[in-house]
């Protein structure tokens, strides 16, 4: 996906960073390549356009601010860049990436990184946690989704950019890092110190208890390869009697949608996946891929709030076609399609355009997908994983993670099923 060339720059400090903001905004309002389809728009270049607002202002600030030390012109275009995108309404998705910030992500997706494993954004004006990642530093001391990072080594992240913020939380292996948290619903912050270490995802943890024969299955996020190692677990289970799988994504931010489709195509038969809708209201189908390994095994879904993206998509395909029980609480509602728009200095636009919907053109964005069996965790309680799970009965399952629990228990193991809720 590619944005037009910016204009060329000029000898003059104040008309380049003119020039670049006037490019950032052509970048999105100019013509966009998407796929086979081409969207031109007009840039209003008359007297009293929009734009020239904002050059105005960049020109009045600059040649008349008191402390000139203050006047930094990448930091300023950045920030105006991040404004624009705060008012179109989809923040945590649609948003503005540095050089930086856009190589963390890649390598977040590629699944080695350095740091205490943490998926961070922003929302209004603070980072936030969005999940901690599976058998991370992060996770083992108790970060939750939604925990607000107040200070990063007593530092005030007020406004802090989420560079700047990652740049501190990550380091060295083997160095501490001390964050100061403010938790939804708890009155005082709360203080970790947390040991960095080199972090290397596994999308896929799996494990499989014989005397039930079920396979418990966590994805961690939709990252390259993810559906291969379902595939490769699901024919290992059946090998040894599999009668019907779990599949968690609790805490999974999302990942690449081509994913989405492989991992929602290994349990369903047929059908769509998902629906993208465009700006104009057209809508694109996006097929199951046949073949799938799971299609015919009984199977649960784990949801929480923690679920978002590729996550709603893969939850809301599953719930569309009749295919398993969702169980947990309120997903996340991340509905929108990125595309990648690179700018001129290496910074890219991760911009929405189009929704997510799922087969039935149900709304993900803010909405979320409601599951069918409602579970909360108590609080406080982290959710098992295979891996945290290890030793651990059904029985002893239920007790420490609910949740878990109730999955099991909509596969006849232990209790009775629970009702489910209507969705």
């Amino acid at each position: 996906m590619r944005a037009p060339s910016p204009p060329g720059a000029s000898p003059s400090k104040g008309r380049v960073v003119r020039g670049l903001l006037l490019a950032i905004v052509a970048a999105y309002l100019l013509g966009v390549l998407t796929g086979d389809r081409v969207r031109t728009f007009l840039w209003p270049l008359a007297g009293g356009s929009e734009i020239e607002l904002v050059t105005q202002a960049y020109t009045i600030i600059t040649q008349h601010y008191v402390d000139k030390a203050a006047i930094k012109p990448q930091e300023m275009a950045y920030a105006a860049i991040r404004a624009m995108l705060d008012t179109l309404g989809d923040r945590g998705h649609t948003q503005f990436l540095t050089n930086t910030e856009r190589e963390l992500q890649q390598a977040n997706l590629r699944g080695s990184f350095g740091g205490i494993g943490a998926e961070i954004n922003v929302q209004n004006d603070r980072p936030v946690i969005v999940a901690p990642m599976d058998g991370t530093p992060a996770q083992r001391a108790g970060i939750q989704p939604g925990d607000i990072i107040l200070a990063v080594e007593g530092q005030d992240t007020a406004r802090m950019p989420l560079e700047e913020v990652i740049r501190r939380v990550r380091g060295p292996k083997g160095t501490p890092v001390r964050l100061t948290l403010q938790r939804p619903g708890v009155d005082a912050p709360i203080e970790l110190t947390i040991t960095r270490e080199e972090i290397s995802l596994r999308p896929v943890t799996a494990r499989y208890f014989p005397d039930e024969g079920i396979l418990y299955l966590r994805l961690a996020q939709f990252s390259e390869g993810a559906n291969r190692e379902i595939r490769r677990r699901v024919e290992e289970a059946r090998g040894e009697g599999l009668r019907g799988i779990i599949m968690d994504v609790r805490n999974n931010p999302g990942g690449l949608l081509t994913q989405a489709i492989a991992v929602s195509s290994e349990f369903l038969a047929d059908g769509n996946v998902l629906l993208e809708e465009d700006r104009d209201g057209n809508r694109k189908p996006y097929p199951v891929v046949k073949g799938g390994s799971a299609t015919d095994v009984p199977l649960v879904v784990l949801v929480n709030h923690g679920s978002a993206s590729s996550s709603e998509v893969f939850a809301g395909a599953i719930q569309d076609h009749g295919r398993a029980p969702i169980v947990g609480t309120q997903t996340f509602g991340t509905g929108t399609v990125l595309s990648s728009w690179p700018l001129r200095d290496g910074s890219t636009l991760l911009l929405g355009f189009a929704y997510w919907l799922t087969p039935n053109g149900r709304q993900i964005r803010d909405s979320g997908i409601a599951p069918d069996v409602v579970v909360e965790l108590p609080p406080g309680t982290q959710p098992l994983t295979p891996d945290r799970s290890a030793g651990l009965s059904v029985a002893e399952i239920a007790e420490r993670d609910p949740q878990l629990g109730a999955a099991f228990q909509q596969l006849g193991v232990g209790a009775a099923p629970v009702a489910a809720a209507s969705p």
